[in-house]
């Protein structure tokens, strides 16, 4: 869970860093983690864990529409979820997906 968090924040502070832009791979990282999101969220049985996970889905779902459908597999925020009012990453959530990233 800790490197899905780290991913998929690596990835929005990536497109934030950009002005909106994610390269190829770093898209298709998204996608992985919106998949891997979806799958792991009904899961989780603490409450917290659960709204803080949805929080981080909705923030890459709102990231992915701004690439585009046929980008993100066209890809729907579920009915119901909360939106994030604000996210805060540090340094280290970008390693897969920041900017001077290196091939894993």
């Amino acid at each position: 869970m800790v490197l899905l968090d780290a991913d998929t924040a690596g990835c929005v502070l990536t497109w934030l860093n950009n002005g909106g832009a994610l390269d190829p791979k770093r898209t298709r990282i998204l996608r992985s983690c919106i998949e891997d999101l979806e799958r792991v969220i009904p899961q989780i049985t603490e409450p917290a864990g659960a709204q803080y996970y949805d929080h981080l889905r909705q923030l890459a779902l709102l990231v992915a529409r701004t690439l585009g459908a046929r980008e993100v597999g066209g890809l729907a925020a579920r009915p119901g979820g909360c939106m994030p009012t604000g996210a805060t990453t540090s340094a280290s959530t970008a390693v897969r997906c920041g900017s001077a990233a290196s091939s894993p």
